[in-house]
């Protein structure tokens, strides 16, 4: 899950950084909402349990919507006046895909042992490692940022078809 999550924002920052420019400022201010919105969703946990499945199927819906949105908010397609409005919106699909990735491990650790919560937080790690690594060397080379968003938006198609197919297990 953490791959994806990782995966959409890097692609997130490209797509600012090609439509709006200041690459530094696209990948500084993609993270930091990025980051910021996870730690809201956490807070939030608490408060709104949501089941995984809902989760997934919403992550999916952000990449491949995201993408579309980006491109509809680019600041060039509107009057000068509403630039600054514009270059706000275009960065929605990131809070999105933080806000509801955030709720993600906050689940993961309500249903696990106690003795499992650090392997999960490690693998979490895990996947964002590997997901900073595959994004730019294998992932964008090979499709690009749009169809590389669409492939983990497939993950998560593939996680939320697994999590609610799941039979259940009759004792």
């Amino acid at each position: 899950m953490a791959f994806v999550g990782v995966v959409y924002e890097l692609s997130f920052a490209q797509m600012l950084s090609a439509t709006l420019g200041n690459t530094a400022l696209r990948y500084a201010t993609t993270i930091g909402l990025f980051t910021l919105t996870l730690g809201v969703s956490s807070l939030l946990y608490d408060r709104w349990k949501i089941a995984l499945s809902y989760l997934q199927i919403s992550l999916v819906a952000v990449g491949v919507v995201g993408p579309w949105w980006i491109m509809a908010t680019d600041p060039k397609n509107f009057p000068e006046s509403f630039y600054f409005a514009a270059e706000i919106l275009s960065y929605l699909p990131i809070i999105a895909a933080g806000l509801i990735s955030g709720f993600e491990l906050p689940y993961l650790m309500d249903n696990v042992p106690s003795n499992r919560k650090s392997f999960i937080l490690a693998w979490d790690y895990f996947g964002m490692f590997i997901g900073t690594l595959i994004f730019p060397l294998v992932l964008l080379p090979m499709w690009g940022v749009a169809n590389s968003l669409y492939f983990c938006a497939i993950l998560n198609a593939i996680a939320f078809f697994y999590i609610f197919a799941k039979p259940e297990v009759k004792t």
